[in-house]
């Protein structure tokens, strides 16, 4: 029992630490956005549409990564430096400079005082938000989540979450390859020709059925390892111009990794549910 909840307490402080940097990580990402956005508002002209992807990229990667490397670029150094912690000898040390450099030199420092001060050197420290960095370097404090039951129902609620939205896709997903796994493979020669003429011009070597599924409203490129081309029931009444640049397109998917890049967008999106 003990080993148990040993372990819950240790779930909990890394479900804190990663909340933390979640939200550390959503906030440079919010701002990072905004001149992303600025940017494709003033240089929309010059810019194509996969550099304007590209720049959105970036911001899905700031989400991703919590702790970004340090450069010269980073909006973090618009951010004045955070004060150091002084004791109170030093504090006087610097009070007692300005005074003394403000009377004549033939006074000696600390006469127009005129009072000794006795107090014991006390450490004073201005409190500052840690940075991504030493919440991740740091050692965990293994009991802060015990000594905030507010704080503990917050994490217990964005893991809740996270878990649950996940888990949903998952399962929507799973129902979906379920209804599919029951749909024969294309045999129309015309479409079956044209899907063959596209992979050699798109250069994928890798086989991908092709399957007339009623479950899609569109053309979609469904599966991460096993791909497949989903065509709606009615794309048979396109020309043959028409299902090349379909198929083009959807090939273009699979050339390009997008399905992985989803999944990635899936888990983004489950650990920033709250966002």
């Amino acid at each position: 029992m003990n080993g148990c909840m040993s372990l819950i307490e240790t779930a909990l402080n890394l479900s804190g630490t990663a909340l933390m940097l979640s939200i550390y990580a959503a906030v440079w990402a919010g701002l990072l956005a905004a001149v992303v956005l600025v940017v494709n508002v003033l240089f929309r002209r010059w810019l194509s549409s996969r550099q304007m992807g590209l720049l959105w990229g970036i911001v899905l990667l700031r989400l991703l990564v919590p702790i970004a490397p340090s450069s010269s670029f980073s909006l973090q150094n618009l951010l004045p430096p955070a004060p150091e912690e002084r004791t109170y000898e030093e504090a006087d040390r610097e009070s007692y400079a300005d005074l003394g450099s403000a009377t004549s030199d033939s006074e000696p420092l600390g006469t127009t005082i005129g009072v000794e001060d006795s107090r014991p050197p006390v450490s004073v420290s201005i409190a500052r938000v840690p940075t991504a960095r030493e919440i991740a370097t740091e050692p965990l404090d293994w009991s802060f989540v015990d000594g905030d039951p507010l704080f503990a129902a917050v994490v217990m609620a964005w893991l809740t979450g996270g878990v649950a939205s996940f888990f949903w896709t998952a399962v929507i997903y799973l129902q979906f390859c379920r209804k599919l796994n029951q749909v024969p493979v294309c045999d129309d020669e015309r479409l079956c020709g044209l899907w063959e003429e596209c992979r050699r011009l798109a250069g994928v070597r890798k086989s991908i059925p092709l399957l007339m599924f009623d479950g899609v409203l569109q053309p979609a490129i469904l599966g991460l390892f096993r791909p497949k081309l989903l065509l709606p029931l009615d794309a048979a009444d396109l020309t043959d111009q028409q299902l090349r640049m379909v198929m083009l397109h959807e090939l273009s998917h699979v050339r390009y990794g997008d399905i992985a890049a989803n999944w990635v967008l899936v888990f983004i999106r489950a650990v920033h549910w709250w966002n």
